[in-house]
């Protein structure tokens, strides 16, 4: 189970990445997602940095939690484009790469440097809330993560080649789980938790929030054909 552990300015650090295929393109789609609370704990100031950033930006409001950011740059392979970068978003709307949003994507870098250097025990995850439907919804911005779990609407990239989404499948749908023996639900629902855990797991979200930096870096220079964001 997650452990509360202690960190400054930010805490229920989560990381997904979740893939499925378009029906009409048979393109593959990767979302890769992080989300996390900012306090102003401890003589930190991320929350009020955030607010302030978001009052010029108001478009960028968290609907779902306002001391939440959640940021997410998806992917697209296919077989004539590999890794095409789409705009990234900030709470679920799409954040343009300009000089106005650059403070954003600054203050989004700065904090995912931060993870990335941070130990495992500087992660402060409140179990309570990242195991209840607010947390799913806070980390998966509303969408539903069983459709995620069955295979319905795609998958965590760890299930990879495995049946878990058909096992989770079978668990979820009530037609298929009516006649389950009890030690199969009680499994079903202890791998669900597994899972949610796995995208807490500071391993796992270290190496997210360095990707999600470097994509971040990246498509900053492509939209603007230059390398004004290291300026």
């Amino acid at each position: 189970m997650i452990q509360p552990l202690s960190f400054k300015g930010i805490k229920n650090i989560g990381y997904a990445k979740l893939t499925y295929t378009d029906e009409n393109t048979h393109t593959k789609i990767n979302r890769n997602i992080i989300n996390m609370q900012l306090n102003n704990k401890n003589g930190s100031k991320d929350l009020a940095e955030y607010k302030k950033l978001i009052r010029n930006f108001p478009a960028y409001e968290n609907i779902i939690n306002e001391n939440f950011l959640h940021f997410e740059i998806d992917t697209q392979d296919n077989p004539n484009i590999v890794n095409l970068l789409v705009e990234p978003k900030l709470n679920g709307v799409g954040l343009p790469c300009n000089k106005e949003t650059k403070p954003i994507y600054n203050f989004i870098e700065s904090l995912l440097q931060r993870i990335t250097r941070m130990k495992k025990s500087e992660f402060t995850n409140d179990a309570k809330f990242i195991e209840s439907e607010d947390g799913d919804n806070a980390l998966l911005f509303g969408d539903d993560i069983v459709e995620y779990l069955t295979g319905e609407r795609g998958q965590p990239d760890f299930f990879g080649e495995t049946t878990l989404a058909e096992e989770f499948d079978r668990f979820y749908n009530c037609e298929k789980s009516a006649n389950l023996p009890e030690e199969e639900i009680d499994k079903a629902i202890d791998s669900s938790e597994k899972v949610v855990d796995i995208f807490y797991n500071p391993s796992y979200v270290r190496g997210g929030a360095i990707y999600l930096g470097a994509l971040s870096k990246g498509i900053y220079n492509i939209y603007n054909n230059s390398n004004r964001y290291n300026a």
